[in-house]
């Protein structure tokens, strides 16, 4: 005789799930693989970040000091020299003297050293006659006006630099003949200026290097030594920059930020002075 069969709901199932041990062992499996992607996630951004700032910091330097180099080889180019002694001419005299600056008060952007150098451009002495290969600080090309009420032989260039703010950044700013300023290259903190006096102007032999406040006579230096002091725009290390940097006469810092900086220093001649 045959035994009757089980009712439905007496069946019992062989299918089981995971048991609460096992959910809790691969919450905590999964919770650490997302930690450690997360972990080289966040580590290869901000190294990627921290590469990024310091390509920008080194192209500002590399900038920054073509620039400046530039300017400082062009002061008190004439177009028209009068023999070798160029300065004979007279142009660069008075209150249009090639090469000068001051010295600043303090080292907030606006307040530090500012310089101020002055050249003509390539002209053939008429106005307009200018190619543009000698260009002011803008970029510009000098003397390639149409105006006839310019004289090219008097039309100069009148440049100078400085550190200011602008958007909250201190930026290297220029100006051409007493304009609005013109914001050149950014994340520059401090730019200090000290002025090579000639000991013998005959063999242009420098003596030393002073501030611009112990210059007695402008038209006796012959070189300049520059130094800059650049950072990063962001802030991208895990050090609070605690650090001072000694410009010329004067001393930066502690920022007390995250930034990275560099400082960097060098020496123009001034190669257009007269004998």
């Amino acid at each position: 005789m045959r035994a009757a069969p089980l009712p439905a709901a007496a069946t019992v199932s062989r299918q089981r799930g995971f048991s609460l041990v096992e959910l809790m062992i691969a919450m905590v499996i999964g919770m650490a693989l997302v930690l450690v992607v997360s972990s080289l996630f966040v580590s290869s951004r901000d190294n990627y970040q921290t590469q990024d700032e310091v390509g920008r910091l080194q192209e500002n330097m590399r900038t920054a000091l073509g620039l400046v180099t530039r300017l400082v080889r062009q002061t008190q180019f004439e177009q028209i020299p009068v023999s070798h002694q160029s300065a004979l001419s007279g142009i660069f005299s008075g209150t249009n003297l090639a090469l000068e600056g001051t010295q600043g008060s303090s080292v907030a952007p606006g307040s530090q050293d500012q310089l101020r150098i002055r050249f003509q451009g390539d002209g053939n002495g008429a106005p307009g006659g200018a190619t543009g290969a000698v260009i002011d600080c803008t970029g510009q090309g000098v003397g390639t006006e149409a105006d006839a009420t310019i004289a090219t032989t008097s039309r100069i260039s009148r440049n100078a630099l400085d550190v200011r703010n602008q958007s909250g950044r201190p930026w290297l700013g220029c100006t051409v003949d007493g304009g609005a300023w013109t914001a050149l290259i950014p994340d520059i903190d401090g730019m200090e200026v000290e002025y090579g006096v000639y000991s013998d102007p005959v063999t242009r032999n420098i003596g030393s290097f002073v501030d611009a406040g112990n210059v007695t006579d402008f038209n006796l230096v012959g070189a300049l030594r520059i130094s800059l002091l650049f950072r990063t725009e962001r802030e991208s290390t895990g050090e609070i920059d605690t650090r001072t940097y000694t410009l010329g006469e004067r001393t930066y810092g502690p920022f007390n930020d995250k930034r990275m900086r560099r400082m960097v220093s060098t020496t123009i001649a001034v190669r257009n002075r007269a004998l």
